[in-house]
């Protein structure tokens, strides 16, 4: 997976996640964030217990996938880059790599199957 956007509007679509999330009970985290990159598109999904939400925004997506990432500190990085443009790439089987202008970092994916 591979995949080019603006860094403004993916933190938009985080966050709306989050407040979705966070509004469905008094209780609810979001922990999980599934990250699909389709034929320029990007989906973004989060759920707590019943209560589902998925997001989309268009983007340069140079390579299909699928990857699960921890929500906080995905929405922590995405939010300390200060550059206009984010490239997120997955390699091996389990890290992405996320990189700009000035930034780049690695973390590690969580295994898809544990959020079905």
């Amino acid at each position: 997976m591979k995949f080019i956007i603006s860094r403004k509007d993916l933190l938009n679509r985080l966050n709306g996640i989050s407040e979705a999330i966070t509004n469905s009970s008094s209780e609810a985290l979001l922990k999980d964030i599934v990250i699909v990159a389709g034929y320029n598109t990007l989906y973004l999904m989060g759920k707590y217990l019943d209560f589902k939400i998925t997001l989309q925004t268009n983007c340069e997506v140079l390579e299909v996938g699928t990857i699960l990432v921890e929500s906080e500190i995905f929405k922590n990085i995405i939010e300390d880059i200060d550059d206009d443009y984010i490239t997120v790439k997955s390699f091996d089987h389990n890290c992405i790599n996320i990189s700009s202008i000035n930034s780049n970092l690695n973390i590690f994916t969580k295994n898809i199957t544990t959020y079905l």
